[in-house]
């Protein structure tokens, strides 16, 4: 088995193989299919269809696939850091400021998230790393605070990668980050219970959609298509999720693609009833989770979009070493670029070490570096915020 369940042979054909700008041949997508913006159904409020653009309207650089576009990175990840960060900023400002409204009983200005969307539409845009890199490593271990960055961004990231145009991306991003909203109006004893709930506290945590709705529904500026994706995340495509039991074609594309990030982003979280999983645990759940739990090809097109070994990963190396996953290389997801942080002995490099494994360095005996396996955040007690040179890149 590889990455935590997932074959080896399953991995390779999960990788994102799109074109790389330095001109090397990439390998065609297995697990793509056509059509896939048709798969968006009618709800009580139905989603305008997306948009594909034409190919005249690209940038000469942009390429197409299957007809959808194919957004290429336009900075680097050091050079997208330096915004990004200023980003994370304000829209954590945002977030904050939202609870604070709700939770003082205020009408939350649900308008003024759009801004913030937009920053991070903007650089998820130019190159997605850089925000999913920060998402991982500026978590605050406050699970209502972050979820819905956490969401909103990897929502984001999923949109650019199956090519929707921009202005749904930016409604995806909104989305992820209203979808959780109603939580704040449930009892904070309730959100911060430790252990398991019981069947009456379950059932009043699930109303956290039913009080999303409504606040999204009393603002003025939100688009139906958020109500509809804040409405559905929680539905399941075997038909076992809530409010309304909804199955299969019944969740348009966007609740699908909402439930499934919003999972992922729940399981790799430090939440008050549970230890998170590493990356690649969250995957191997969401991977045997495919064409029961969630759509089949959602979740396959996922995987290809953050890639087996995410941005932010810990991950161990045949060495011994352990390194943070610090950038994708779109046209080969198992060779991401990696940061060495710990030598063989598990002891913190001086000078952490940037590799990039797409190029197949080697190690000390020769051999190619491998990644063995993945480390769930705080392993070897790392701790991503003070080791992992935010001052550098910034």
């Amino acid at each position: 088995m590889y990455a935590h369940g997932i074959t080896r042979d399953e991995a390779i054909k999960l990788e994102t193989e799109v074109v790389d700008m330095s001109g090397r041949p990439a390998y065609r997508p297995s697990g793509r299919f056509p059509g896939l913006m048709d798969r968006i159904k009618e709800t009580v409020n139905p989603p305008p269809k997306p948009r594909l653009l034409s190919e005249n309207e690209f940038h000469d650089e942009d390429e197409v696939e299957y007809g959808r576009p194919v957004y290429p990175d336009r900075t680097a990840f050091e050079e997208e850091m330096v915004s990004a960060v200023k980003t994370h900023e304000k829209a954590e400002k945002v977030i904050s400021d939202l609870v604070a409204d709700i939770r003082a009983d205020r009408a939350p200005e649900l308008d003024v998230t759009e801004e913030a969307v937009g920053w991070m539409a903007e650089s998820v845009t130019r190159n997605p790393d850089a925000l999913m890199w920060l998402t991982r490593m500026k978590s605050r271990d406050v699970y209502t605070y972050d979820h819905g960055m956490n969401v909103s961004i990897y929502l984001l990231a999923f949109g650019r990668h199956l090519g929707l145009p921009q202005d749904q991306i930016r409604l995806l991003g909104m989305a992820g980050l209203l979808q959780d909203i109603g939580k704040m109006k449930l009892p904070r004893e309730l959100l911060e219970k430790q252990g398991k709930m019981s069947s009456a506290e379950y059932e009043q945590s699930k109303l956290h959609v039913r009080y999303g709705i409504e606040m999204i529904e009393a603002s003025q500026h939100t688009s139906p298509l958020i109500r509809d994706i804040v409405a559905q995340h929680h539905e399941r495509h075997n038909g076992s999720g809530y409010p309304r039991g909804c199955k299969a074609d019944e969740i348009t594309m966007y609740g699908a693609m909402a439930g499934i990030t919003d999972v992922y982003a729940a399981l790799t979280s430090t939440r008050p009833y549970g230890l998170p999983l590493s990356p690649q645990e969250a995957l191997s759940q969401l991977f045997s989770w495919r064409g029961s739990v969630f759509s089949e090809k959602l979740v396959e097109e996922f995987i290809q979009g953050i890639g087996v070994f995410p941005v932010g990963s810990l991950v161990e190396l045949n060495t011994g070493e352990v390194a943070a996953v610090v950038a994708q290389n779109r046209a080969r997801r198992l060779k991401p670029r990696i940061l060495l942080v710990l030598d063989p002995n598990k002891q913190p490099y001086s000078t952490p070490i940037m590799l990039d494994m797409l190029y197949e360095p080697p190690t000390l005996t020769g051999e190619p570096y491998r990644i063995v396996k993945g480390l769930r955040i705080g392993a070897h007690d790392i701790d991503p915020r003070e080791q992992f040179l935010f001052g550098e890149l910034q």
